[in-house]
């Protein structure tokens, strides 16, 4: 239903990771691809710039002002139609203040762009770290799952031996049976968990998706 086919639809088709990088690599690929670290770093350079133009509050400011006019009737000092243009130069002297708090303010900005920066940067190295840590435990986990399979299939074989040599029952074989399929359904569900974890190690160092 979930895909629009009117028959069962096989799921069997491996998915294609891309190679895990080492744990150096994972943290310079995480500055450079993840998008929030990248947004941290903009936002951090961002403040910087703003912080760093602050000496144009301090610097004259030239405003040319051009404006046309009409007046009807004219008269001897005015003349119907015409346009004024002026220069006006803007020292500033004193204002209380507000240019020195603009400035400790954009610093203030600067500053904590830059503790979100690293503190994120100290939650990526995390991650990686316990991500790293749990494909090791989802390997270990897999490999042992697949060698209990693999007993699990040794010992069902066994007990059909001797089921067919009359030595057992029936109900040892389907007890065999059971245990060979829930050996195979966790040795299933290890290797689901240890490419869960390989994605979760792609995602933190953002080479997936």
């Amino acid at each position: 239903m979930l895909v629009g086919e009117e028959g069962p639809v096989e799921v069997t088709e491996e998915i294609a990771l891309p190679k895990l990088p080492a744990p150096e690599e994972a943290v310079n690929d995480a500055e450079t691809l993840r998008t929030d670290v990248r947004l941290s770093r903009e936002r951090q350079e961002a403040a910087r710039k703003v912080l760093r133009d602050s000496y144009a509050d301090y610097l004259p400011l030239l405003t040319a002002v051009i404006a046309p006019f009409y007046q009807h009737p004219p008269t001897l000092t005015v003349p119907e139609t015409g346009w004024q243009a002026q220069l006006l130069l803007t020292i500033p002297l004193y204002d209380g203040g507000a240019r020195y708090g603009l400035r400790r303010e954009r610093s203030a900005t600067y500053e904590e762009a830059k503790v979100q920066a690293a503190g994120l940067m100290l939650e990526v190295r995390s991650e990686l770290r316990t991500a790293f840590e749990e494909v090791k435990r989802a390997d270990q986990s897999l490999s042992a799952a697949r060698q209990a399979a693999k007993l699990a299939h040794d010992a069902l074989e066994m007990t059909m031996l001797a089921y067919r040599e009359g030595a057992t029952n029936d109900l040892e074989v389907v007890d065999a049976e059971r245990r060979s399929r829930d050996a195979d359904t966790a040795a299933l569900v290890a290797e689901d968990t240890a490419r869960q974890a390989r994605i979760d190690l792609l995602a933190a160092s953002g080479r997936f998706p």
